[in-house]
């Protein structure tokens, strides 16, 4: 299956295309794409995940088409 990722600017975007589109097999879930954007397990606590533009969980199975949007929290004041 085939996913649109806007991954965070500290995930390995070499596994993404040029159009940041990556290939995944059936029955893939979010927790597998965090491992294959090599996104550290201690920062994912941090990060804010977006399937489809609604916030998902690390056990959210994914789908052909889907979008997945991760987003840092900021702190500032």
């Amino acid at each position: 299956m085939r996913i649109r990722v806007y991954a965070p600017a500290f995930a390995d975007h070499s596994v993404l295309d040029e159009r940041g589109f990556l290939e995944l097999p059936p029955g893939a879930r979010l927790r597998d794409l965090h491992r294959i954007l090599k996104i550290p397990p201690l920062a994912r606590p941090f990060v804010l995940v977006a399937v489809n533009y609604r916030v998902s969980g690390p056990g959210r199975l994914l789908e052909d088409g889907d979008t997945v949007s991760y987003f840092s929290m900021a702190g500032g004041g």
